[in-house]
């Protein structure tokens, strides 16, 4: 039996291979939440395009996006099904398969530069100007293009290494070019990094250039015609293209070449900056944003040891350096390509003129970028000559705080699933049945950037109603802003709709509507969905008058209920089981009785809130229980509510209770208790008569 010290060294020799410390970097980086991520963003609409419209819907959606790319998706959605940590590891095991693959490719090209080949995948690995990985189904995808545009180098290098299995290598290296040349745009161009590669390695073969350049293309022209044919393909035959990003570049240019340039080399050196430095100015800065928050320890905790550990192993790895005439030739080359990668991995993003940034759902365009900025600070760091333990000291800082940058984003979209896991269970338990046709309008999702109309209209139409036998949406779920601006809606009675939503159609009116209001924002202290009444809500303050138009023409009769205890369905897989009921759970409860006209349930779930502790009932939530009260003639306790609820809010709601008296007013029997109260309050709140 070893003892622990031995034990200790042999797990040390074990961990100090390049795969595991790569390997490691993207545990800590990307494994430790999964368990507490959800679904995002077009994550939503890949797995509503496939499994409410089935294989056509996923077709007609990738129709104009990425056809190719699309069979891929045709392969994975049925295997991986539609529980989250599923897609989270998928996303993980390809950005893992990425690191490692640029590991291996740069171990081919130069086998005496294993030090920065280490020191370029753990990079590659957690790079900080990328930070949507979260979103699992689309970067798990786009990560498994980009593992095959480096496998694909690697594949042709060792189909001249291992002459005796040329063939098979050559299956694989035109096998994994097509997959990257096909599938997608972002790496399109990095393809052409294949002849200086193989440059690089002929020369321990070849020395004389014209012999060696003949080998190259030799070697390169069956991959040239594959590129070829692709960008043919693209720009003959394939008539969606530009469907969704036009060449502004090319519009530039017809407006004067001279400053088109100008604008070119600007944005290059901008892109440049943001991908590289500006990237890495991210990670160093601390999170504290949230004081007290548990997850500010957590952060310091990882990052902490993340940076001791990979000093350790870092430093002890970078013993065994190479001959300096050897290392300075391939740090060089290495140089070289990393600032050729870079020159041209913006082409489709400078030619569409979209914005490369490290913030949000823009940092997906800093993905090419990746490669050309790991070799670069790589091959830098190995030329400055500097002591080995300081080299060793800032890359651990850069990968141990970016393992640490990389937590803060998650942690992030951990929130952002709670507030979608909020608002659909609170639409579930609103509205058990609603019927089929309706548009739900709803004001903007807050804190949250990857949520779209599109998106939740994904998430509402599934959830609500899985199966379909058409390409048309059961629902859709609009912001008002967005109706009136983009969808050129004018709101006239009667007025019909149509939005493609690429996996499928919804056609609506305008007629059949619901209004819905969900807000997190703590300043005006709205937590629970309410569905928004077209007479008393078109007066509510917290509402934009974009917001106001639509709730005039909210129609909550839509949705049906047998029993007020009905909930509309939602996968257990996905959103699991029901929470216990908070008081938006009572909220939206007495809300549907009240609707469905039955008061003294709706005030006896108010009361059942009360005696659980779940009374904290804020802004407009009392609307329901002080309405029951007054038709049930309870006038006294309606007068008390409405009291209440106008001394507990930031803002005036004298308009809404007025709007809601109003309406009582005129549907409850007359008595002259009704008209004391009635009077109270119209003096009280100054309502017109």
């Amino acid at each position: 039996m070893l003892k622990p010290n031995l034990r200790f060294r042999s797990l040390v020799k074990k961990i100090n291979q390049p795969p595991w410390l790569i390997l490691i970097a993207c545990i800590l980086a990307y494994g430790i939440m999964i368990p507490w991520l959800g679904l995002y963003s077009d994550d939503w609409i890949y797995l509503t395009s496939f499994h409410k419209f089935g294989t056509e819907g996923l077709t007609r959606y990738f129709s104009t996006n990425r056809p190719v790319w699309g069979l891929i998706y045709q392969l994975t959605l049925p295997i991986l099904g539609i529980t989250p940590w599923h897609w989270h590891l998928f996303g993980f095991f390809w950005h893992s398969a990425a690191s490692l693959s640029l590991w291996w490719l740069l171990t081919l090209i130069w086998p005496k530069q294993k030090q920065v080949a280490l020191w370029a995948g753990l990079l590659f690995a957690v790079y900080p100007g990328f930070v949507l990985q979260p979103i699992s189904i689309t970067f798990g995808h786009i990560f498994l293009v980009y593992t095959a545009f480096l496998l694909s180098a690697s594949f042709l290098i060792l189909a001249y290494q291992r002459p005796k299995n040329f063939w098979l290598f050559t299956f694989f290296a035109l096998f994994t070019s097509a997959i990257n040349l096909l599938c997608m745009e972002y790496f399109l161009l990095l393809h052409l990094l294949q002849p200086i590669v193989l440059w690089y390695v002929f020369q321990e073969q070849i020395s004389d250039f014209r012999k060696r350049l003949k080998l190259v293309i030799k070697a390169w022209w069956p991959y040239f015609l594959l590129f070829l044919g692709n960008l043919i393909w693209r720009t003959v035959f394939f008539k969606y293209q530009t469907n969704n990003y036009q060449y502004l570049f090319f519009d530039r240019i017809k407006n004067g070449v001279g400053p088109a340039l100008i604008y070119l080399v600007k944005t290059m050196l901008k892109d440049w900056w943001n991908t590289s430095i500006g990237a890495w100015i991210n990670a160093f800065r601390l999170p504290f944003d949230l004081p007290g928050s548990n997850f500010d320890f957590v952060y310091l905790v990882i990052s902490f040891c993340a940076v001791v550990f990979f000093f350790y192993f870092i430093y002890k790895f970078s013993r065994n350096l190479q001959s300096e005439f050897a290392e300075k030739r391939d740090l060089l080359q290495m140089l070289a390509l990393g600032a050729m990668a870079l020159i041209i991995a913006g082409g489709p993003f400078w030619l569409t003129e979209l914005d490369v940034s490290q913030i949000g759902f823009r940092s997906r365009f800093s993905l090419p970028f990746i490669f050309g900025v790991v070799l670069v600070i790589g091959s830098l760091l190995q030329l400055l000559r500097k002591p080995r333990w300081l080299v060793s000291l800032v890359l651990a800082l850069m990968i141990g705080l970016s393992i640490g940058y990389q937590l803060q984003i998650q942690n992030g979209f951990r929130r952002e699933w709670i507030v979608q896991k909020n608002l659909l269970w609170q639409l579930a338990w609103r509205i058990p049945d609603l019927e089929l046709g309706t548009a739900i309008f709803m004001t903007e999702m807050p804190a949250s950037h990857h949520i779209t109309q599109t998106i939740l209209s994904s998430m509402v139409d599934w959830n609500f109603h899985p199966v379909s036998s058409s390409q048309q949406m059961d629902y859709a779920v609009y912001y008002p802003r967005e109706l009136l601006n983009n969808l050129g809606v004018s709101l006239q009675s009667s007025e019909y709709f149509q939005y493609d939503h690429l996996g499928a159609v919804f056609n609506g009116n305008i007629n059949q509507n619901i209004t819905i209001q969900y807000s997190k924002d703590d300043t005006l202290l709205l937590s629970c969905a309410h569905v928004m009444s077209p007479i008393v809500d078109v007066n509510n303050p917290y509402l934009s008058d974009e917001e106001k138009k639509v709730a005039s023409l909210s129609d909550p009769g839509l949705i049906t209920a047998i029993n007020v205890f009905d909930s509309n369905h939602l996968f257990p897989e996905i959103f699991g089981h029901e929470p216990e009921p908070t008081h938006c759970y009572y909220f939206e409860k007495a809300d549907l009785a009240y609707q469905l006209r039955r008061w003294q349930l709706a005030i006896d779930i108010y009361n059942q809130s009360t005696i659980l502790g779940e009374s904290n009932w804020i802004v407009t939530e009392l609307v329901p229980v002080i309405g029951s009260y007054a038709y049930l003639g309870d006038w006294e306790n309606a007068y008390t509510y409405s009291i209440k609820m106008a001394t507990h809010n930031y803002y005036p709601v004298s308009s809404v209770l007025c709007s809601l008296w109003k309406v009582l007013d005129i549907d409850t029997p007359d008595g002259l208790k009704k008209q004391e109260f009635v009077t109270a309050i119209s003096d009280q709140f100054v309502c017109q008569k």
